[in-house]
């Protein structure tokens, strides 16, 4: 039987459904309004999961950035940050990264190829607990089963387009889907989207739902959960 966490898949696009352009600069998408929400969707996740592109192109510190949130979590009992989780096929990661600098657990997963390097790269006292994946074709629902052995309930991805695409071109592997959507276009011919081309099992006649269209600052914030699950905690006790 699948074993995995309830997953966010969150982005914020252009209305032309971009996730950035292609200038060197990373852009910002987002509001402070709509950061902030992100902010409070990240702390009440058991992990956050980029793929190793996000992690070369923006060094995130992927963590819990508002102190408030941050209380709020160690409340409960948890660390001040959601684990973080990344995918590398290539391995190419670098030990100097915040991702990586800042403190809690991170999990990386990784072709068997890079297994060693990686490992040499991270030894144990780095906190990063380096995991190889199996055959490509298998590589979400392993991690998936992976995280929840962890002890990961809730898990958000803020992927660019392939990690997008490779959890989303899956069937019943996303629970939830969040699009913060900005008031205006990008217009670039190659700029990222929100997912690749591929085959999608959310079609016009299977569709996710729509549960929620929030303002949020200047963006709209549209919410859409796969049919028959209303809410997390409906999903976390089936």
């Amino acid at each position: 039987m699948r074993v995995k966490p309830y997953v966010i898949v969150r982005s914020a696009v252009s209305l032309d459904g971009c996730l950035d352009d292609v200038s060197p600069i990373r852009l910002i998408l987002s509001d402070a309004e709509d950061l902030w929400q992100r902010d409070v969707m990240r702390a009440e996740c058991d992990a956050i999961m980029v793929g190793a592109g996000t992690l070369r192109s923006d060094n995130p510190k992927l963590g819990v950035h508002c102190n408030e949130n941050r209380q709020r979590r160690m409340r409960k009992g948890l660390d001040p940050d959601p684990i973080r989780v990344t995918l590398t096929g290539s391995g190419n990661l670098k030990a100097d990264w915040r991702f990586f600098q800042e403190r809690g657990e991170k999990i990386v997963y990784c072709a068997p190829e890079t297994m060693l390097h990686l490992q040499s790269l991270f030894p144990e006292t780095a906190g990063v607990l380096v995991r190889a994946y199996p055959e490509p074709h298998s590589t979400p629902d392993f991690i998936l089963n992976d995280l929840a052995q962890h002890g990961v309930r809730r898990l958000l991805i803020e992927g660019g387009s392939g990690l997008n695409t490779l959890f989303l071109s899956r069937e019943g592997l996303v629970d939830e889907v969040v699009l913060s959507i900005a008031p205006f276009f990008v217009g670039d011919a190659g700029a990222p989207r929100f997912v690749s081309p591929g085959r999608f099992p959310d079609t016009r006649d299977d569709p996710l739902e729509l549960v929620a269209v929030e303002k949020v600052g200047t963006m709209a914030v549209v919410r859409y959960v796969r049919r028959g699950i209303k809410d997390s905690e409906e999903a976390e006790e089936r």
